[in-house]
Formats: C-alpha cells, sequence, structure tokens
C-alpha cells in the first residue's frame, strides 16, 4: 500500500509538474504575442506618421506651387501693364511728333503764302 501511495504521490507530482511546464508554455506564448502586437503596433504607427509627414510636405509644396503660379501670374500682369504703358507712351511721342510735324507744316505754308503777298 505504501509503494502505491508513493506511486501516486509520484505521479501527481509528475501530473503537477507537467501543468506547471504547460502553464509556462502558454505563459511564453502570451509574451511572445503581446511582443509581437507591439512590434506590429509600432510599424502601423511609424507608417501613419510617415504618411502623415508626407501629406504635409505634400500640403507644404502645392501651396509652394500656389504661391508660384500667383507670382508668376502678377509678373505677367505686370509686365502687360509695362507694355501698355509704353505703347501708350509711343502712341503719345507719335501724336506729339504728327502735331509738331503739322505745325511746322502750317508755319511753312504762312510763311510762303506772306512771301507770295509780298512779291
Amino acid at each position: 500500500e505504501e509503494e502505491e501511495e508513493e506511486e501516486e504521490g509520484k505521479k501527481k507530482d509528475n501530473e503537477q509538474e507537467k501543468q506547471k511546464e504547460k502553464e509556462k508554455e502558454t505563459e511564453k506564448l502570451r509574451e511572445k504575442e503581446k511582443e509581437q502586437d507591439h512590434v506590429k503596433k509600432d510599424k502601423e504607427q511609424r507608417k501613419k506618421e510617415a504618411k502623415s509627414e508626407a501629406s504635409a510636405e505634400a500640403v507644404v509644396e502645392a501651396k509652394a506651387e500656389t504661391n508660384r503660379g500667383a507670382r508668376n501670374k502678377n509678373e505677367e500682369k505686370d509686365d502687360d501693364q509695362e507694355m501698355a504703358q509704353e505703347e501708350e507712351f509711343d502712341s503719345k511721342d507719335k501724336e506729339e511728333a504728327m502735331a509738331k510735324s503739322q505745325e511746322k507744316a502750317a508755319e511753312k505754308n504762312e510763311t510762303e503764302a506772306a512771301e507770295e503777298e509780298g512779291e
């Protein structure tokens, strides 16, 4: 009987030992899963940050492009105004030159008419 009890005690001890080993293995697996989850979440966070950063850079670039476009438009507008002013000045110069020419022609005609009268 003692041997049987001893035998049963050993079996129980073995079973308890096996149970402890299983629990340890299960705990190791849980820890491993936690670590993998942490790594996965970390990767996802870095990916989000990279997307966010890329998006922010795209916004900055789009604004810069818009500003460049606006500057170019303003420069074109300034160039157009400058050309219009130059054309206006050229036109005024031509008008003044024609007026002077007509004035000279009128003076010449008057002088000729006076000379003819004098003769």
